[in-house]
């Protein structure tokens, strides 16, 4: 599980949660929210939550926080037909 923050129109940042299932898991997206709103404040719960295969990771083991920023990226300019400048 690896928390990242993203743009948001009306806070400015909004945290996103990118999470890798264990085998056989049936976690969801609700339940994620649910628990984490019961344990965390307001403003550090999750706005978006991206279950992925794996993490990416460097050589030595350290979660690459620039390549799942940037997938976000992409993925918000397919959606919104952006051209991909971060300009």
């Amino acid at each position: 599980m690896r928390l990242h923050r993203r743009a948001d129109q009306k806070t400015g940042e909004a945290v996103k949660l990118f999470v890798v299932r264990m085998a056989n898991a049936t976690l969801t997206a609700e339940e994620l929210v649910a628990h984490c709103r019961k344990e965390m404040t307001a403003y550090k719960t999750p706005r978006a939550i991206q279950f992925v295969d794996a993490l990416p990771k460097s050589n030595v083991g350290k979660i690459l926080r620039r390549e799942l920023r940037d997938r976000s990226f992409t993925a918000r300019c397919r959606l919104s037909g952006h051209t991909g400048d971060r300009q």
